[in-house]
């Protein structure tokens, strides 16, 4: 009695066929298969891209709300850690009046009037002269403001140089009002250049700008020396 035959391998005894597996070099597949990853490292380098970009505009939007202004006194541009927001001429009240505002005002030169009355009761406004007895001599004062590239700014007065880790704006003399006159005023770091307007040295008035020195006493000497003038630095971080 003949045996019956045994199967070849990838057929039944019906001849049903099974799925062939493919050849070792047959790298059809494969190659889908790297395609696909391809293309998904791609989108993944996309979206991690889109999240820097998204980065750096928060960090962007948190340094401009970190940003401040200052006014550089004495100069009609900023220095190269700054933006110039606009130039102008200094201004104020007049140092002789009893009732006058004690600040100085860094005035655009763009100004917008308005119709309304002049009324009887009145509060004025004077430009600035230096009052230096040097070359600078009723010069007409000018001014920037200026928006730091840095978060912070400050002004030391009594020294014309930065804290270490900060950085030097500009530096100059601590200026204010004459000590005898009737207006009160401030003290503000005036550019050592003293720069001015074109408009002329006529000795007009005004609101005033005067070296500050030190008077030893209350003020510690040393290590302050008596009868200095006073220098200042504005400085950013």
């Amino acid at each position: 009695m003949s045996q019956p035959k045994t199967p070849l391998t990838g057929t039944t005894s019906d001849s049903t066929s099974h799925d062939v597996m493919p050849r070792s070099d047959d790298t059809g597949p494969w190659e889908a298969v790297m395609s696909h990853i391809s293309q998904q490292v791609t989108e993944m380098e996309a979206d991690i891209q889109a999240l820097k970009n998204s980065n750096t505009q928060q960090d962007l939007a948190i340094q401009d709300a970190r940003s401040s202004t200052f006014v550089h006194w004495g100069s009609s541009s900023c220095s190269n850690l700054s933006h110039t927001v606009y130039s102008g001429v200094v201004g104020g009240s007049d140092a002789g009046h009893s009732g006058a505002a004690t600040n100085y005002l860094c005035l655009t030169m763009s100004p917008v009037f308005s119709d309304h009355a002049v009324p009887a009761s009145l509060a004025l406004l004077y430009g600035t002269e230096y009052e230096t007895i040097d070359s600078h001599q009723n010069k007409d004062a000018v001014c920037a403001v200026c928006r730091p590239t840095l978060s912070t700014t400050v002004m030391i007065p009594g020294t014309n140089v930065c804290t270490p880790g900060w950085h030097l704006q500009y530096s100059g003399f601590l200026m204010a009002g004459e000590f005898k006159h009737q207006a009160g005023s401030e003290y503000i770091c005036v550019d050592s250049n003293m720069e001015n307007t074109v408009h002329g040295d006529a000795n007009e008035n005004g609101k005033l700008l005067y070296y500050t020195v030190t008077w030893c006493g209350s003020l510690p000497c040393t290590p302050y020396i008596n009868n200095k003038v006073v220098t200042c630095a504005v400085c950013s971080k």
